[in-house]
């Protein structure tokens, strides 16, 4: 009786999350019942829990997964080295199957409901009416001039950077301005996990939200000016902002907004690369040398802990697993959505949002 209510509950899940993903409801009822309305309130409730833990929930959580899979494994190899004949090896790998086809749709569901949904809100251009993200190009080398000037500004010598300081004004000022546009409060970590040296940068990543229990991690091994570009666009992803190019944007914006110095000179620095990273040959060369020598030193240690942690073909796989992903969420563009970020930043600027406005 009871293992023919699991298989029901798990086909009824199985059946609610293909739904969702093929047929999403209107994007205003997910803006406005999920995104601004129920999301919040388990953001509410997650973020004090995971706060106050010195160690990552979602560490946790893997870990006793990993061991529960593994026991369950042992089990499925001992189980099948003992059967005597064809029928009985089957009936384990059945099982297999069964409990496999049983966890599934409760990890898409709990990833659905805790925060993938957001997903398919209404996208951050549209409601904020900054367009295609095309109308500042025109002014390009003045937005970069803008960047520039606050790299050059809020240049934080090595010995004064206090991370997580800069980090809590990121998170301050991303919460200010998220309630300013959306018209609601929110809760956000004010700082995020640090997990081993290279745990994350083997695959290419430097940081990630975890759709689970909500925390954002950044890889230990960068860079403090790296780390806290990283840390900004983590705490993007948990405002809410679940686009690449979107959560990129808060970061910057928040960045930029942040009441720290060195908060503001790490993400205009991130800025600033992503729009010159546009640039090719001589004229990419002249950009990157008008940055002060500090702004070099930091990206050319952020350079080498990438290339030191890499491995190369376990970031291809990342790559190509991850931009499959973002496609089955609607993002039509894959990984390279990521590049979109600086284009919603210079609308923004366009617009008069970041402090002192177009030049």
């Amino acid at each position: 009786m009871i293992k023919s209510v699991k298989f029901q509950i798990a086909t009824l899940l199985w059946v609610l999350c293909t739904v969702f993903l093929f047929f999403p409801p209107p994007e205003a009822a997910i803006e406005t019942l999920f995104s601004r309305g129920w999301y919040r309130w388990v953001l509410s409730l997650t973020t004090p829990v995971t706060q106050s833990l010195q160690f990552p929930a979602a560490l946790g959580l893997i870990s006793a997964a990993a061991t529960a899979v593994l026991i369950r494994w042992i089990r499925y190899r001992v189980a099948f080295s003992k059967s005597d004949n064809l029928t009985r090896r089957g009936s384990t790998f059945l099982r297999l199957i069964r409990n496999t086809y049983l966890a599934l749709p409760f990890l898409l569901g709990w990833f659905l409901v805790f925060w993938g949904a957001g997903y398919q809100r209404i996208p951050a251009a549209d409601r904020l009416g900054l367009g295609d993200g095309a109308d500042w190009t025109t002014e390009e080398a003045s937005f970069r001039e803008y960047l520039l000037e606050t790299v050059v500004l809020n240049e934080t010598p090595a010995g004064r950077r206090d991370s997580g300081n800069a980090i809590a004004a990121v998170s301050a000022a991303m919460r200010r301005t998220v309630e300013e546009w959306d018209g609601s409060p929110i809760s956000l970590p004010a700082q995020v996990k640090a997990v081993p040296r290279g745990t994350l940068l083997l695959s290419g990543t430097s940081g990630i939200c975890v759709p689970f229990t909500l925390e954002p991690l950044v890889d230990s091994a960068l860079p403090d000016a790296t780390f806290v570009s990283t840390a900004a666009h983590e705490l993007g992803h948990i405002a809410g902002f679940c686009a690449e190019d979107e959560a990129t944007f808060i970061g910057h914006v928040a960045g930029l907004l942040a009441d720290d110095r060195f908060a503001r000179y790490a993400c205009a620095l991130s800025a600033y690369m992503d729009l010159i990273g546009r640039l090719k040959g001589d004229e990419f060369k002249a950009a990157f040398e008008v940055l002060p020598p500090q702004a070099k030193r930091d990206l050319e240690e952020a350079r080498d802990v990438y290339h030191r942690y890499r491995i190369d073909w376990f970031g291809k796989l990342t790559f190509l697993l991850y931009d499959r992903y973002l496609k089955v969420q609607g993002i039509q563009d894959g990984v390279q959505n990521y590049s979109r970020g600086i284009d919603l930043l210079g609308s923004a600027w366009r617009k008069g949002m970041l402090p002192d406005g177009p030049p």
